[in-house]
């Protein structure tokens, strides 16, 4: 009989308590082995799995993965209970060898609980047409130079995949390169180009290095370079950055003054091309060492109505500049 009691009282025991443990989410997941198959480059393929809390408690964690050629998306999971959600996984094979790749996928919990270890493989082939165009910068910094100087630099470019590599090639007007590139499957090659700063004023010029293939994909590299006055060089002045002059009737004349100066030791001599429709244009500057003011006026009788914007180009033997402005035609 003492026994009876006993046994009774250690299973009432067993089930207060067991009542009284808070109860944990725990998450399951449709899917362990994330199997990708065999992909040829540059292929992309996405599988998706379904995540489940199955319990009465709320789960909030995380997905996470080592390997940087599976990427997840979301990779964070907040779950109600008895929730499902989806969960996608990506693998772009354009820029990875081939070979056979594996990954742990990683299930992390903050509140709630989860025992799952995933594997997520993959295998690449290289296509048959399959050129990769790997560069080795990102970027190209000529540095500062003297006005005139022409520095010379290299980047090397490598076709990683299969087939030929046929590249047009665009970069800014003060640069000079090659237009055309074509690289054979693994080839490494030296792609050199240049700058040309006889016509540039002291300035910071930025701009881009594109090579685009037949396909039309275009791989960007940004360029800069600052060019620096030499010791007796004139410095051009042009102003203001944008002359407006104003109002007028259609027919009717618009005027207004721009300045170009001279902020260096030695003179210049300038020409200024002007629109066909200034009238009576001063188009040569001659020894300029200040600051000279110069009259606009524009014959609007063969202009459109509404706003009209322009230039004027000034070219030296020591840089180029235009010298913008607007007229308003009613």
């Amino acid at each position: 009989m003492a026994l009876k009691k006993s046994l009774f009282y250690f299973v009432f025991l067993f089930c207060f308590v067991f009542s009284i443990l808070p109860v944990y989410a725990d998450l399951e997941v449709s899917e362990k082995h994330l199997d990708f198959g065999v992909l040829m480059r540059p292929k992309t393929k996405k599988l998706t799995i379904e995540v489940f809390n199955n319990s009465d408690s709320p789960f909030l964690g995380s997905i996470s993965c080592e390997s940087k050629w599976v990427k997840i998306t979301p990779a964070e999971i907040a779950l109600s209970p008895n929730e499902k959600f989806e969960i996608s996984f990506f693998v772009d094979s354009s820029s990875l060898d081939p070979g056979d790749y594996r990954a742990d996928i990683k299930y992390n919990a903050i509140i709630g609980k989860c025992d799952i270890n995933s594997l997520a493989t993959c295998t690449i082939i290289e296509g048959k047409n399959d050129p990769i165009l790997k560069i080795s910068s990102e970027s190209i910094d000529f540095g500062t130079v003297e006005r005139g100087e022409n520095p010379l630099n290299k980047i090397v470019l490598e076709n990683i995949g299969s087939g030929i590599l046929d590249l047009s090639v665009s970069y800014p007007d003060w640069m000079i390169a090659d237009d055309q590139v074509k690289i054979m499957s693994t080839q490494r090659l030296n792609f050199y180009y240049r700058a040309l700063t006889k016509h540039l004023l002291p300035d910071t010029y930025k701009g881009e290095l594109v090579f685009k293939d037949v396909a039309g994909e275009m791989t960007k590299i940004p360029i800069s370079i600052k060019v620096k006055a030499r010791p007796n060089d004139p410095i051009i002045t042009v102003g203001p950055k944008l002359l407006d002059l104003g109002t007028v009737k259609k027919g009717r004349r618009a005027r207004g003054k721009f300045k170009v100066g001279n902020k260096g030791k030695d003179p210049f001599d300038a020409k200024l091309i002007y629109p066909k429709y200034a009238v009576d244009p001063m188009d040569e500057l001659k020894d300029v060492t200040k600051e000279r003011s110069i009259l606009l006026v524009i014959d609007t009788k063969n202009l459109p109505v509404g706003v009209t914007t322009d230039s004027i180009r000034l070219t030296s033997d020591y840089g180029i500049v235009d010298i913008k402005f607007k007229v308003t035609v009613k």
